[in-house]
């Protein structure tokens, strides 16, 4: 009696869950990497932020400032809680060629609060000097 028998056999259903391990792996490798990739873009995106903010401040101050009364660098903290793993340091240099300031304003921060390396994003830009007032006897 040679009865084709129906059915699997354990060799076929251990290779087709073999398949479905590795298909589920690299699928949920792929959804971990894309979820890392957009972390690190908002973290990217709100440390722009933050330099653009950071630099019309700087310009601003650079602007009005006295003369001889401007501060080369610095560097500080964002106050606000959402901020708190971001740092920031900015730096003046005057330029007598074309009688402006050069800044720099650099954001560093932290893909997570207790990682020990930071990553940075510098912006640059030139502000004029402010115009002396002469007074007219």
């Amino acid at each position: 009696m040679n009865a084709r028998r129906r059915g699997f056999m354990l060799a076929e259903v251990l290779v087709a869950v073999a398949i479905m391990v590795m298909g589920v792996s690299v699928l949920l490798g792929a959804i971990i990497n894309s979820s890392n990739l957009n972390r690190d873009t908002r973290l990217r995106n709100t440390a722009i932020f933050l330099a653009q903010r950071q630099m019309w401040d700087l310009e601003e101050r650079t602007y009005l400032a006295a003369p001889g009364r401007m501060i080369s660098s610095e560097d500080g903290n964002f106050k606000a809680d959402e901020y708190s793993r971001f740092r920031w340091d900015s730096e003046i240099e005057k330029n007598e060629d074309t009688a402006s300031y050069e800044l720099k304003v650099t954001v560093y921060w932290k893909m997570r609060r207790n990682d020990s390396n930071e990553r940075s994003v510098t912006l640059y830009s030139q502000s004029l000097m402010p115009r002396e007032t002469v007074e007219t006897k």
